[in-house]
C-alpha cells in the first residue's frame, strides 16, 4: 500500500499515514511523527482511503475484524473512534473525523488530498496562497 496524504487549509496542517509501520506523521510549522497502534490505524486508514465516502460501522468492523479484533456492536465502535480522535487531538490533528449518525464515520471535507494542489510557483508564498485559495472554493461549494 502506498502513502495517504490529507491537507487541512485553515491549520495549513499535512498528515501523512505510512501503513508499513503503521507511521502517522504531522506537518505544521514542523514535523512530528508517531508510531499509532495496529486497531486505530486500520480505522484512521480506512476512512482515510475512503475519503470523500462514509464508511459505514460493518466497514469499520470487517477491518477490525481482518486484524483479528471481532467488534460487531455500534457502541464499541463508538468507543474505538472516540478514542482514536482523543490520540489525533493530542497529537495536533484537529476535526479530521466526524460522524454520520446511525451510518458510520468519514474524513471531514475540510481535509483534501494534496494531489489536487498541484500549483506550485518559485515563490512559496503565492503557492500558499493559491492553496488556501483552493481551500476557499472548495469550502464555498461544499
Amino acid at each position: 500500500m502506498e502513502v495517504k496524504q490529507l491537507y487541512h487549509f485553515d491549520s495549513d496542517t499535512l498528515i501523512s499515514m505510512y501503513p508499513k509501520g503503521m507511521i502517522l506523521e504531522v506537518k505544521k510549522e514542523y514535523t512530528l511523527t508517531y508510531r499509532m497502534q495496529k486497531r486505530p490505524f486500520s480505522i484512521l486508514f480506512l476512512l482515510a482511503i475512503s475519503h470523500p465516502h462514509v464508511v459505514t460501522y460493518e466497514e469499520i468492523s470487517d477491518i477490525l475484524d481482518s486484524i483479528g479484533v471481532e467488534l460487531r456492536d455500534v457502541d464499541k465502535i463508538n468507543k474505538k473512534v472516540a478514542k482514536l480522535k482523543k490520540e489525533l487531538r493530542s497529537y495536533g490533528v484537529k476535526n479530521l473525523i466526524v460522524s454520520v449518525k446511525g451510518v458510520g464515520y468519514a474524513i471531514s471535507n475540510k481535509w483534501v488530498e494534496p494531489q489536487s494542489l498541484r500549483a506550485c510557483f518559485k515563490n512559496s508564498q503565492i503557492t500558499n496562497y493559491i492553496k488556501r485559495l483552493c481551500g476557499l472554493v472548495t469550502r464555498s461549494i461544499d
